[in-house]
């Protein structure tokens, strides 16, 4: 169930939407992991982001030019142990403001959750293997 004016979350304070920037503290195994929120129940949130401590590389890699893509993840609510908004404080820029700052990059487009454009690597049948798999 996406999250949307018509369709309120369960009782998320306000400045908290479907479509903010988001740190999850997540537990077994304790990781960090940075993103847009695009859904959130009972059940987990989707996010659409990359571990908190591959920032770096992630922003160096798109200066570079180079493939740099976001996955787009579930982590159930007994992973998650908080989900903060993400936003600017002062002086200090959010992520999202140095991904922009330092690549160029629109954060809201890249991560947005959606396929941009056709799949580049074709899927594999293995056979006896109901699973598909990229070589």
């Amino acid at each position: 169930m996406a999250l949307s004016k018509e369709n309120p979350p369960f009782g998320l304070p306000k400045g908290f939407s479907s479509s903010a920037f988001v740190l999850a503290t997540l537990a077994n195994p304790r990781e960090k992991f940075w993103g847009r929120l695009l859904e959130i129940d009972v059940r987990g949130a989707v996010v659409c982001g990359i571990p908190l401590d591959s920032f770096e590389d992630f922003v160096r890699q798109l200066r570079a030019g180079e493939a740099a893509v976001p996955v787009v993840t579930f982590f159930p609510m007994h992973r998650l142990q908080s989900l903060e908004v993400e936003r600017s404080d002062g002086a200090l820029p959010s992520l999202a403001d140095r991904l922009r700052q330092q690549t160029g990059a629109d954060p809201k487009r890249l991560f947005a959750g959606r396929p941009r454009g056709p799949r580049k690597t074709p899927l594999l049948r293995l056979p006896g293997c109901k699973a598909e798999v990229r070589p």
